[in-house]
């Protein structure tokens, strides 16, 4: 129970925190050089912001 409380405390201190939304994080020129059908595993933008954003209870 402990674990699944950790859990929900750090979903709700990441909304809280809140999400940066400008130019960079948004990344609109990479979804437009992807294009649909794409992927952006490889694209340098995500190798830099990946582990910043990605969050795993």
């Amino acid at each position: 129970m402990l674990i699944i409380d950790n859990e929900i405390l750090e979903g709700i201190l990441r909304l809280v925190r809140g999400f940066e939304v400008n130019d960079d994080s948004l990344a609109l020129d990479v979804i437009r050089r992807v294009g649909p059908g794409g992927h952006y595993l490889a694209e340098r933008h995500t190798l830099n912001h990946f582990l910043e954003e990605h969050w795993v209870p």
